[in-house]
């Protein structure tokens, strides 16, 4: 069955008249879109950022080395302010599941059908092997459980189970621009895939099931790697905003659509 995506849905050029702030508050999250982290409202938002999806419950996200830069974000979304993070203290993070909860990675993701969607800009030239800009990590050994995207030679690699499991999903070339990405995982159908600026570009076969042991703790982060025993590594220092954790799979046209600039 086709599931209509969201209602009402506006550009943000039209909706903002220009760069700087936050996204409206006019702009709100509906229907399928569980968890939104804007990371666009201004100074006053560096330690933490509000869920504002449909599910939010207990969600806000930690913010820690995090600066905010004034009207730099992707101007697809009229050039909002925007999160930075460090590189060597920063990371976003959220309780994807506490230890002992037998949910797919948590409640956080309330399926094994689920896409992420997020802008990001990134000047570093190089980064040591592994570095990270969205994962959920649900096994100390990076070896069974979990999902995210890194850095590995000059190349971008989308992985999910393991991360030497990873498909490449292009090249460092870019990555100093705002580029939208997206990360489609269809459980049922055993697809894992990797989105930039709108189209895919990457396919892995998801063999192995992201609901993994429930005795460990899982965390959703961004610009680096929290492991279940809290370990921190693979720091990136990324500017992001617009991040969305969407309940359904979705579709191309839907993809390409948020890539082009809807808020919702």
């Amino acid at each position: 069955m086709t599931r209509q995506l969201l209602t009402g849905c506006i550009s943000a050029g039209a909706a903002s008249g220009g760069g700087g702030g936050g996204i409206p508050a006019s702009i709100i999250a509906r229907d399928n879109l569980a968890h939104w982290w804007k990371l666009t409202d201004g100074a006053t938002s560096t330690s933490s950022a509000s869920d504002e999806g449909v599910s939010a419950a207990s969600t806000d996200m930690t913010l820690t080395g995090a600066a905010n830069v004034s009207s730099d974000g992707p101007s697809e979304i009229g050039t909002p302010d925007v999160i930075e993070f460090n590189g060597s203290t920063g990371l976003g993070e959220v309780k994807a599941r506490d230890g002992g909860s037998d949910t797919p990675l948590g409640t956080l993701f309330a399926s094994d059908n689920f896409t992420v969607t997020w802008w990001m800009k990134d000047d570093a030239g190089s980064y040591s092997n592994w570095a990270s800009w969205v994962a959920c990590l649900a096994d100390n050994s990076w070896t069974s459980g979990g999902w995210g995207i890194y850095y590995y030679y000059f190349n971008f690699y989308v992985w999910e189970g393991a991360h030497n499991q990873g498909g490449y999903s292009g090249s460092w070339s870019g990555a100093s621009s705002w580029r939208h990405h997206a990360i489609r995982y269809n459980g049922a159908g055993g697809s894992w895939q990797h989105f930039l600026n709108g189209t895919q570009n990457a396919t892995i076969n998801a063999t192995i099931n992201t609901d993994v042991s429930a005795a460990t703790d899982a965390y959703f982060t961004l610009a680096g790697v929290k492991k279940p025993n809290g370990t921190v590594e693979g720091r990136t220092g990324s500017k992001m905003c617009d991040i969305r954790l969407y309940d359904i799979v979705l579709t191309d046209a839907n993809i390409s659509d948020i890539a082009d600039g809807d808020w919702t």
